[in-house]
């Protein structure tokens, strides 16, 4: 690559300065993980129709799908992470702790929302919308509150229903922690604490009326913060093979807790439960490593894809509906896996182009302040990667 390019993908894409002060550079690449598995699950919804019935496109594609599905929970486990230690090593006040993360999903959301909303009345048959003022009202209200999700509300945009898993999290964990004095707490006495959290909402989820239980990802993230307050790096030069090992490992065995997922019922149940531990030591082994996995996800593309991951997920699924309909159009039945798969690449240069769009023009603007992320490396003693 030219080094002209290069530097114009970095104009664009990189949030620091590469190695700079308080900037987990894996984490960037882990987001860029998260949002691909999401791509594959729209992908497959929506072009699986131009794959063979029993051909090795539709199981490919249908094993994409499921595994697609934990690129959620990862948002949901970095966001603990990350949230919990601004709070807990923090002194900011609640409204404006709560005003920063508003800021921070607002502006994309209410752009990619207005997109939405027109074209509702462009192409009636995709409209969301109740007939009539109030119910209609009603409705465009409550997504714009971001109540779709944690209520049986069906999102105006599919994905946005995590958004609500989001903003409830980002109201609670500051009352626990102020409410509480954690602060005040050991790391150990933390852990344990939130540790005791998760086993009781597992068991309540399991018995009781209310099954979000994807909301005890958000305690991985916030284990995984107090793992890194408990063991320290001493910052010696150390290999780190042996740790890349054990969160590739936990990586791979995400693959069949996501498999026995299924449609949801007790499938999905084991799958979140499964996924709680692994996901905290793959998250460990990442960001702790020199080597293999920190490497790996510290490449430039993946954490191009990480860095505008927000932009990502909330457009690709319309960019992704639009070549669709356009393919549906020039081959609306299938005559062979390759259609799929030449449609892939194709589609996911869609997906980006969108992306980048709105992430240039809405959201990288929106966000114009440095990252502030010193303290929070400095109580987990985690060191930026150089180069």
């Amino acid at each position: 690559m030219s080094r002209s390019l290069t530097k114009r993908l970095e104009d664009v894409y990189e949030v620091a300065a590469p190695g700079g002060a308080g900037r987990i550079v894996p984490m960037e690449g882990v987001r860029g993980l998260a949002v691909l598995l999401v791509f594959f699950v729209h992908y497959h919804a929506l072009f699986h129709r131009w794959t063979l019935d029993g051909g090795t496109a539709r199981r490919i594609s249908e094993f994409l799908w499921s595994i697609g599905h934990s690129g959620v929970d990862l948002f949901f486990a970095l966001s603990g992470f990350l949230i919990y230690g601004s709070v807990i090593t923090g002194k900011t006040p609640y409204l404006k702790f709560m005003g920063r993360r508003a800021w921070r999903i607002y502006p994309t959301f209410l752009a990619v929302f207005a997109v939405y909303f027109v074209l509702s009345f462009v192409f009636p048959a995709e409209n969301k919308i109740p007939s009539g003022l109030v119910p209609g009202s009603a409705y465009v209200f409550e997504n714009l509150l971001l109540l779709p999700g944690i209520f049986d509300i069906t999102p105006m945009i599919t994905v946005a229903w995590s958004l609500s898993y989001e903003i409830f999290y980002y109201l609670l964990i500051p009352l626990i922690v102020i409410g509480l004095g954690l602060r005040r707490w050991s790391p150990k006495s933390c852990a344990a604490f939130f540790a005791g959290l998760a086993l009781a909402y597992t068991a309540y989820c399991a018995l009781g009326p209310f099954p979000r239980l994807q909301l005890i990802m958000f305690i991985s993230g916030i284990l995984l913060f107090e793992a890194f307050r408990l063991l320290p790096e001493d910052g010696a030069a150390r290999s780190t093979v042996g740790r890349d090992l054990l969160g590739l490992l936990a990586l791979l065995a995400c693959v069949p807790a996501a498999r026995i997922s299924g449609e949801g019922g007790r499938g999905w149940f084991a799958k979140i439960i499964l996924e709680f531990p692994l996901v905290l030591v793959f998250l460990f082994a990442c960001f702790r490593s020199t080597s293999f996995l920190g490497r790996l996800f510290s490449g430039r593309f993946i954490r191009y894809l990480g860095n505008m991951s927000y932009s990502y997920y909330l457009l690709h699924g319309l960019a992704l509906k639009f070549v669709a309909m356009v393919l549906a159009r020039l081959i609306p039945d299938a005559s062979g896996d390759w259609i799929f798969w030449l449609a892939l690449p194709a589609a996911f240069a869609v997906t980006w182009a969108a992306s980048t769009a709105l992430y240039v023009l809405v959201e990288k603007p929106a966000q114009a302040r440095p990252h502030r992320h010193a303290l929070l490396l400095k109580e987990t003693g985690l060191e930026s990667p150089r180069g």
